[in-house]
């Protein structure tokens, strides 16, 4: 059985229902603006010393470049903030490369992996949106940007 949209439909290139951009842009400016303070923490915790830290975050991406995580912790365990900041500045960019795909987030990591040469375990299942034609020259980028960070950092 197809699955078909019924209370809404990606008319042209997929959408967000009631998606609104500005309420998103002040929001995440809203938790930049806590950076700051958040620092000053940081580096209290830092000072301190303590037993444990515990990092989150979305996962999703970590499968899709786990080499450069893994060396932003050990840049954090190690003293060495500034190049783990630059790396996650990096794993940043990459993220907002893999976002311009029309595509779900989910199909376009599963093509990056297989871009790795990992396998090809398929697209995404309905009612995700899969990746589109389109996405193949984004998932090419992102990948080869992965690449090149790995080679920079790791």
């Amino acid at each position: 059985m197809k699955y078909q949209a019924t209370a809404w439909k990606e008319i042209e290139g997929p959408c967000l229902k009631d998606f609104n951009e500005k309420e998103a842009v002040d929001s995440v400016n809203g938790a930049l603006a806590l950076r700051p303070q958040i620092e000053k923490i940081l580096d209290q915790i830092w000072d301190d010393g303590f037993d444990g830290i515990y990092f989150m975050g979305i996962g999703g991406t970590y499968a899709a470049m786990p080499e450069l995580y893994m060396e932003i912790v050990k840049c954090f365990q190690t003293g060495q903030l500034e190049k783990g900041r630059e790396i996650q500045n990096e794993c940043c960019r990459i993220i907002y490369k893999m976002c311009s795909a029309q595509g779900n987030m989910y199909a376009v990591i599963k093509e990056i992996i297989r871009l790795q040469g990992g396998p090809d375990v398929g697209g995404v299942r309905a009612p995700l949106l899969n990746l589109m034609e389109s996405d193949r020259a984004v998932t090419a980028q992102a990948a080869q940007m992965i690449a090149d960070a790995i080679a920079k950092y790791c």
